[in-house]
């Protein structure tokens, strides 16, 4: 890899990048600096505009590594080499005021890498000694564009170059020459400006066309490199914190804007509201990098709080990792069945790897219904149920508890949660209550204030009430596809689904609050889930770190990696033998699909800097 910089002293200096693998280092070795990088005064003109004061000095503010590219020709064999562009920058100004530019210039310095082998005599070669080979810079004829360029992209297998320019035009040229490259469509546009569109200084992009420039960018790197764009995460998290962060309703709108139409690009459907086989929900890794997007634009950092959508993306990941993980570990088990049948679960590795899981996983439904519960009494209080009331507390409690229950993707995978707990709970609390293991297993299930049925009931209650308001309006496909995803990208359920809401409130749970000490259910601790807003929660997040594959608590003095998109940490601890399998899957990739990083080495990185 080669690597340009630039001095104050004026100077260009290149070096080679390596990797010595058998000492694991990098290795950076200096080129070659090039000491007089300034344009020359007889620099070409290809734009036909005049000049109409002398420039001062250009200053330069890029530097461009081309890699080398395939010959125009297919006839030749050899490649063009690699380039090296400088972009200067220079401003002519009027006598009369002087500090006001009126025009401005680009100047294009340019030079090809090339490798000569020296010429010896063949007896050098037999003493066995090797002259290291020359490297130059050959320097191309300049190129000056009466505007200001501010990108560069290559087209062609890097044999065309695309100059992006600050009045909003684009110009395509040789890579050779630098040349103007005629269009070979005349309907071409190459600029807003083109078909009548620019902006003014004072009206900047407003937030539906910066969306709509990241999905771009979102397609292009979903289209070549998979799953790995948080480089695009980045950006729109600076984009939030700089413009819109005293600005809730267009920060929401920006991310609203982005997430339906980057499900619109992925042509996916995210409705589930019928009958839908579990796996082929899980097969689908569409989802999967979906909702690590929605969470990652929420995230701000470890001791902030998470935005709606946010949460509501990071509970449908851990419920889908905790079916993923039932799915795999019980494969040979159909939901309802007793499980000693299968070998594997009898291991007391096995059946301790799900411990962590089960606990986070109660520990969210019991955290749903006491959210609900506060809801409805907060709502009574101040006056009649509606759904103006309950959104404004939910936006005020910044709650995903409602959403959870009504958006189809998480009922789906409550409901297969369900009946795996079922059959777990028969199989600890019937079949071995004098397995110690099996018996810890089973006091996890009876520690929970909310009993498995009753949680049941709340998801079989409100997907009948969905499904009856989707039958009887008779909302069609699209229709109810929208609703859907509008739910899932926002945390706000539908108005149209208020019969099923006012139902839920004033029924189910009245019904199943006889059956739940509320006692208990308010003092249950739900700071570890990582869902509350609460001072508890900020104090556990302070003080302890969750292994998010395992969902257990970490030892602060224990080695850790971290996911590079949502920041959760998995303890960094090499498989052993008799692992369990599903664990060992997770050692590559996060719960959300990004890759882990070495939190120690991320440290030392750090501390290095500082």
């Amino acid at each position: 890899m080669l690597v340009a910089t630039y001095s104050v002293s004026k100077r260009i200096r290149t070096y080679r990048v390596g990797v010595d693998w058998s000492s694991q280092s990098v290795v950076i070795t200096h080129l070659r600096h090039i000491a007089d990088c300034s344009p020359i005064n007889d620099t070409l003109v290809l734009s036909e505009l005049p000049l109409t004061s002398p420039h001062p000095e250009p200053q330069l503010y890029h530097l461009e590594l081309l890699s080398p590219a395939p010959a125009p020709d297919l006839r030749r064999k050899e490649s063009l080499p690699p380039m090296l562009l400088a972009f200067f920058c220079s401003s002519a100004s009027t006598d009369k005021q002087p500090t006001v530019a009126v025009e401005q210039s680009t100047f294009i310095t340019r030079w090809e890498y090339s490798i000569t082998k020296p010429s010896l005599h063949p007896s050098f070669a037999q003493s066995g000694l090797k002259k290291p080979n020359d490297i130059t810079f050959k320097r191309l004829q300049d190129v000056r564009v009466n505007k200001v360029l501010v990108a560069v992209r290559e087209l062609h297998l890097a044999t065309t170059l695309v100059l992006c320019y600050s009045d909003g035009s684009v110009e395509f040229r040789s890579r050779s020459t630098l040349e103007p490259l005629l269009r070979d469509v005349a309907d071409r546009v190459s600029s807003l400006a083109q078909v009548g569109l620019e902006y003014l200084p004072d009206d900047p992009p407003g937030i539906e066309a910066v969306a709509e420039a990241c999905l771009m960018q979102f397609n292009m790197s979903y289209v070549g490199y998979g799953n790995y764009h948080d480089d695009l995460s980045a950006v729109m998290q600076n984009f939030q914190k700089q413009f819109l962060k005293d600005r809730p309703e267009e920060a929401r709108e920006f991310v609203h804007v982005f997430l339906s139409d980057m499900c619109r690009i992925l042509q996916l459907n995210v409705d589930y509201s019928g009958d839908v086989k579990i796996e082929n929900y899980l097969k689908n890794v569409l989802h999967q990098k979906t909702l690590s997007m929605q969470h990652s634009l929420g995230y701000h950092g470890e001791q902030q709080h998470r935005t709606l959508p946010s949460k509501v993306a990071f509970a449908i990941l851990q419920l889908r990792w905790a079916a993923l993980t039932f799915l795999m570990g019980l494969k040979q088990n159909p939901p309802g069945t007793i499980l000693s049948t299968e070998a594997g679960f009898n291991r007391t590795e096995t059946v301790r790897s799900f411990f962590g899981m089960i606990s986070w996983t109660l520990s969210l439904m019991n955290h749903i219904l006491d959210e609900l519960f506060t809801l409805l009494s907060e709502v009574e209080e101040e006056g009649p149920v509606t759904y103006d009331s309950i959104e404004s507390k939910i936006q005020a409690r910044n709650t995903p508890a409602l959403a959870l229950i009504f958006v189809s993707q998480s009922r789906l995978l409550f409901k297969y949660n369900l009946l795996r707990f079922r059959s777990i709970n028969a199989e600890a609390v019937q079949s071995r209550p004098q397995n110690p293991t099996w018996r810890e297993l089973g006091d996890i299930f009876g520690r929970s204030p909310v009993p498995i049925q009753l949680f049941e009931k709340v998801i079989v209650d409100v997907e009948t009430s969905v499904r009856n308001i989707y039958e009887s309006n008779q909302i069609s496909d699209a229709e109810r596809k929208d609703i859907e995803k509008k739910m899932l990208i926002t945390g706000s359920v539908s108005p149209k689904l208020w019969l099923a809401i006012e139902s839920l409130l004033t029924k189910t749970l009245k019904s199943v609050r006889e059956d739940i000490n509320r006692a208990t259910l308010y003092f249950h601790d739900i700071s570890w889930i990582g869902l509350s807003d609460d001072r508890a929660s900020d104090q556990w997040r302070k003080e302890h770190r969750l292994d998010i594959v395992r969902k257990v608590q970490v030892s602060t003095r224990a080695k850790v990696k971290r996911c590079t998109r949502c920041c959760s940490v998995m303890e960094d601890s090499a498989p052993q033998r008799g692992t369990t399998g599903w664990l060992v899957n997770m050692w590559r990739n996060c719960v959300c699909g990004n890759w882990w990083m070495d939190l120690d080495h991320e440290r030392k990185m750090i501390d290095g800097v500082s």
